[in-house]
């Protein structure tokens, strides 16, 4: 990643707060790691379940919520719909381990903005991916 090309516009170096929404412990290490790299500015917000994304959702402001599909109370595309239950219109960048173009589609379909594959997590295309989506 060593290029200056890959780095987000200054807008998205503000104190954005990103939450990160992934029940696995080492999922949840790798994209904060990236996400800390790319936006040091950004205050993350960790929850491990929907139910916890919601219960901090209530008490923070959100810029953007990177999504993981398989949660302890939520499973595949639908947890998107649950995210979007309390937010209309925060993006959200679903982040899977599932490759199938099924789950990528239904994902969409629920209202993620963007879905990134867990093992393209350290590639600059994610970069990509979050200036796309960033307010």
């Amino acid at each position: 990643m060593g290029s200056s090309a890959a780095r987000l516009p200054e807008r998205c170096m503000k104190k954005c707060n990103v939450m990160v929404v992934e029940d696995n412990e080492a999922d949840r290490f790798v994209i904060s790691r990236k996400l800390s790299s790319v936006m040091p500015e950004s205050r993350l917000i960790h929850s491990g379940s929907l139910g916890e994304a919601y219960a901090a959702y209530m008490k923070n402001e959100v810029d953007l919520v990177l999504l993981d599909l398989n949660l302890p109370d939520g499973y595949g595309p639908q947890t998107v719909t649950e995210v979007r239950r309390f937010n209309k219109s925060v993006p959200i960048i679903v982040v899977t381990g599932a490759e199938t173009d099924n789950i990528v589609y239904e994902s969409l379909r629920m209202g993620a903005n963007n879905v990134v594959l867990k093992s393209q997590i350290e590639m600059p295309d994610f970069v990509n991916v979050l200036e796309q989506n960033i307010r």
